[in-house]
């Protein structure tokens, strides 16, 4: 079983592969949803959850509209603002 730090590893790394432009973002969507529900309960996971939820709703707002090839610009911006806030919340701490 992976330890919590491999797992927010893991996250860490399919991030910077959909920033890379390595992964699709169905994929980003089922890596990060993946991972989150195999967390420890805790506050990463409880700061994670909504964040998984809000890509799971950009993907399928995206899907829906056809746009998945082409975002829109707001679409990207809230994309990039919650990634950011993903590796905030996984960024290891002072104890770590």
């Amino acid at each position: 079983m992976a330890t919590h730090q491999a797992r927010l590893g893991y996250i860490r790394d399919s991030v910077a592969e959909f920033r890379e432009g390595k992964t699709s973002l169905r994929r980003l969507v089922d890596d990060i949803e993946f991972t989150v529900q195999s967390l420890d309960p805790g506050p990463v996971r409880d700061d994670l959850r909504p964040l998984a939820g809000t890509l799971e709703e950009i993907y399928a707002v995206a899907l829906d509209r056809g746009e998945l090839d082409d975002l829109p610009a707001t679409t990207v911006t809230t994309l990039d603002e919650v990634l950011s806030t993903i590796a905030t919340a996984i960024e290891p701490g002072p104890s770590s």
